[in-house]
């Protein structure tokens, strides 16, 4: 991941050795497979805020660098995919050789579990960064809050109608590498739906916490991709 990183320029210097740094753990303890879903985000982030970037510059709502992102970018949207790898690694090597989960079944649960979790909390980071790159370049942008107020592209708590359709689109991007990474089904429902509501709490919090000083934009991005990953886990169970 950070060689692609910084081969096509995607994350800065500081954030190309934090990206290693998250890449290496994720590979060694969930696999390559996980790290393929979080370096799909990475790439469709990347060439999202490329996307129409001279015009996002006129509008004066590009990101970072020739859409680089720095290494706040990836701790803020890497911290809860690397959690959840870790704590994958720790129910595998330390609990599931309990008697009380040693059977296969309760074996593919756990897997699953995680597995959902992981790829909840990537479809909320790739839906929010697609609809706040793609979105900044409707003509017509909303406050979430109050969607009768027009607001400026770009702004914190701003949805457009393109905003809304990459949310769904980068959910369920993510959705289909996991799918055919994992066979599992009803990934390709959760991971979308997953990603639309972490994006949508991201665009709730940076309307309202974020624009009074309480929250930063990296706090608002964790949070925003823990209630993907939380949300994914309940239709799970539901």
């Amino acid at each position: 991941m950070a060689i692609i990183a910084y081969r096509f320029k995607i994350l800065s210097h500081n954030g190309i050795y934090l990206a290693f740094v998250i890449g290496i753990i994720i590979s060694l303890t969930s696999g390559v497979g996980w790290l393929l879903i979080l370096l799909s985000f990475v790439l469709a982030g990347f060439l999202s805020t490329r996307f129409g970037i001279e015009e996002k510059r006129r509008r004066k709502a590009s990101e970072g660098n020739n859409g680089q992102r720095n290494i706040k970018n990836v701790f803020a949207n890497g911290l809860a995919p690397l959690a959840i790898a870790i704590l994958f690694w720790i129910h595998q090597n330390f609990f599931a050789g309990q008697a009380i989960t040693r059977t296969a079944v309760s074996t593919a649960i756990g897997q699953n579990f995680y597995f959902t979790a992981y790829v909840g909390a990537v479809a909320a980071a790739t839906s929010d960064t697609l609809a706040s790159e793609l979105g900044s370049l409707d003509r017509e942008t909303r406050l979430i809050t109050n969607l009768r107020k027009k607001v400026k592209p770009g702004s914190e708590g701003g949805i457009s109608l393109i905003g809304e359709l990459s949310t769904f689109i980068g959910g369920l991007l993510i959705g289909l590498i996991a799918f055919f990474l994992s066979g599992q089904k009803n990934i390709l429902i959760i991971a979308p739906l997953a990603g639309v509501l972490g994006s949508h709490v991201d665009s709730l919090l940076g309307a309202t916490l974020e624009t009074r000083g309480v929250l930063s934009n990296e706090e608002v991005n964790i949070i925003s991709t823990l209630f993907g990953s939380i949300s994914a886990l309940i239709m799970v169970f539901v």
